[in-house]
């Protein structure tokens, strides 16, 4: 069994390419209609593309802290690793 940093920075580096500001502010075009649910239907985009881009920003940071952990998870792998094969 052995833990690696690598293959956990591989699994969440996909992560880092999403930019979270994208969608902020964003503008939704409807055109010139004048009818109320359409408007709302709009308002209600431009908030769902805020909410999404606050989702992307929280499953980066918990995708980094699963690097943290697997470099704490390789020490002690290898130091068991140590222990166990007697220092060799």
């Amino acid at each position: 069994m052995k833990s690696d940093i690598n293959v956990a920075q591989d699994a969440v580096s996909k992560f880092w390419g999403v930019d979270t500001g994208s969608f902020k502010g964003s503008k939704i075009s409807i055109g010139s209609s004048n009818i109320g649910s359409i408007k709302k239907g709009a308002n209600v985009s431009k908030e769902m593309l805020t909410d999404l881009s606050d989702l992307a920003t929280c499953i980066k940071k918990q995708a980094d802290k699963f690097k943290d952990l697997a470099t704490i998870i390789q020490a002690r792998d290898t130091q068991d690793r140590n222990r166990f094969s007697g220092g060799k």
